[in-house]
């Protein structure tokens, strides 16, 4: 071998096609009514970081997907659930196909859907847009965290709303990819819980840029964006330190309106404003959830500017956490396979108790 040959992709094991979005989304395309259902989805969250339209938001569902027979379970009980509150609460599916990883760790459904390391992202992606086609067609709305701008592609069209996390917000590329999406988009504050940081990246991704990313058909294009005006905070706590308090969300209200925006704040239950102290450790604690959520209901009824709140839950309570990659079968049990969950019986629960809180003007 020359060693003209060792210049490029000595790191590359073996490439491989992969079916395009524009192929896939004709292999199962979305008809005129869901689309409608999308759009109107999508218009609802923005009167509602707008202020004029008084529900909650509340984006809910398993940390991540990783079996679409479970998830369509659950979003199918989730949905009578959702009717009985619709006046207060606006729900949104968590489906989260992506997962970002601190190390080595399962990168979720659509890069690895057997979880057995073999990565068929061709599969992964055929089941994203099966999960969210079947979602809507239910008439629940959808959400997800977006770490590529390629595998966004295969289902964006999709998504009533989005998010970009905590360990990419800081990157100018999802930055930039987030200023061109069609639907709002929640930005994390980072892992170390900088509200400022969140700032910056809200006021970046409402400005245009000029950057390189894939259209429909995978190549690549110099992609102008308008920015997107619907941008907004999302408070999820950091460095084990929460910031869920008043203090919190009034600092974040403050720095958002001195940039003249005026868009309303979501709080994330979950993550690090979910730790506690333990044996001198801090560590998650996944059923706090429902309690923080009611702290968080508690500042909006005395007039914080707090438009939604985050909540991971599945069918079951707790997680069943497997080695990866997964060597032989471990049969779904209705509970997580990344983070823990609340199960769906202290799920419908929260909700029922925020509905009465939302309705009463609970504050105390």
């Amino acid at each position: 071998m020359c060693i003209e040959d060792k210049l490029m992709d000595i790191n590359i094991a073996e490439p491989e096609l992969l079916i395009t979005p524009r192929e896939l989304i004709e292999m199962l395309p979305a008809d005129s009514a869901t689309r409608k259902f999308v759009y109107e989805g999508r218009e609802a969250v923005k009167k509602i970081l707008d202020g004029k339209d008084k529900r909650i938001l509340m984006k809910i569902g398993p940390c991540s997907i990783h079996d679409i027979r479970e998830a369509r379970e659950y979003f199918t009980r989730l949905k009578p659930i959702a009717e009985k509150v619709q006046d207060k609460i606006l729900i949104l599916c968590r489906t989260y196909f992506e997962k970002p990883r601190t190390r080595v760790d399962w990168p979720g459904l659509f890069y690895d859907p057997d979880m057995n390391g073999k990565g068929d992202i061709a599969k992964g992606a055929k089941l994203a847009r099966t999960l969210l086609l079947e979602t809507s067609k239910l008439r629940m709305l959808t959400t997800t965290e977006i770490l590529s701008p390629e595998a966004v592609q295969f289902y964006g069209d999709l998504l009533s709303d989005a998010s970009i996390g905590a360990r990419t917000i800081e990157s100018p590329s999802h930055r930039y990819l987030a200023s061109g999406l069609s639907m709002p988009v929640g930005l994390k504050n980072g892992t170390c819980g900088s509200i400022d940081a969140a700032l910056d990246a809200v006021i970046t991704t409402r400005h245009s840029h000029v950057f390189l990313g894939p259209n429909l058909d995978l190549r690549g294009c110099i992609q102008r964006t308008k920015g997107n005006q619907y941008s907004y905070m999302i408070l999820r706590g950091g460095k084990n330190k929460t910031n869920y308090d008043e203090e919190s969300v009034r600092y974040a209200q403050e720095i958002l309106k001195g940039a003249g925006i005026k868009t309303g704040i979501v709080i994330d239950a979950s993550h690090a404003n979910s730790v506690v102290e333990l044996n001198g450790q801090k560590t998650k604690d996944t059923f706090r959830q429902p309690d923080i959520v009611y702290e968080i209901i508690k500042l909006r009824n005395k007039g914080l500017n707090i438009v939604g709140v985050m909540v991971e839950s599945y069918l079951k309570d707790g997680a069943d956490k497997v080695s990866y990659p997964l060597v032989g079968k471990h049969p779904s049990n209705g509970m997580s396979r990344t983070d823990s969950c609340i199960g769906l019986e202290k799920t419908e629960k929260m909700i029922m108790k925020v509905y009465k809180m939302l309705w009463y003007k609970i504050i105390y």
